[in-house]
């Protein structure tokens, strides 16, 4: 009976800790302090690239600038676009002209470019990742 007790008291342990309603991730809109960087976006039109297949693709203008102390990597990779279903949709390379280039910006520094992600779809917020694995900025797209 003893080891029901614990067991019972683990699994209420583990069901109370799981059960919050807050999120470590930012909002749109918001800027991760932890990533050093500030995004914004907006809708604009799309002219074909050298890779574009057709026309049906999302773009955004992108401007993303370094809050930070440090230098932070940008390329196109590092994007992506979320829908307001909030389905997430990576970004096409080279599909695009204005493509936002790969660079190091440092302290100050900014750029602006465009990005853009196949299909048709109504663009909710844009996500900006520090490397593939460093800390999200969103930005909502206005």
């Amino acid at each position: 009976m003893h080891r029901h007790t614990a067991a019972a008291l683990l699994a209420a342990t583990l069901l109370l800790t799981g059960c919050s309603n807050t999120s470590d991730a930012p909002s749109p809109g918001a800027t991760a302090q932890a990533a050093g960087a500030q995004v914004t976006a907006t809708k604009t039109t799309f002219t074909p690239g050298i890779a574009a297949v057709g026309t049906d693709y999302t773009t955004l203008k992108v401007t993303i600038t370094n809050t930070g102390t440090t230098p932070i990597k940008v390329n196109p990779l590092y994007f992506a676009i979320v829908d307001t279903t909030k389905a997430k949709h990576a970004v096409s390379i080279g599909t695009v002209k204005g493509e936002i280039a790969t660079m190091e910006l440092a302290p100050g520094e900014n750029t602006t470019g465009t990005i853009a992600a196949e299909g048709t779809f109504t663009p909710d917020y844009v996500t900006w990742t520090s490397g593939y694995r460093g800390p999200e900025v969103r930005a909502s797209v206005s």
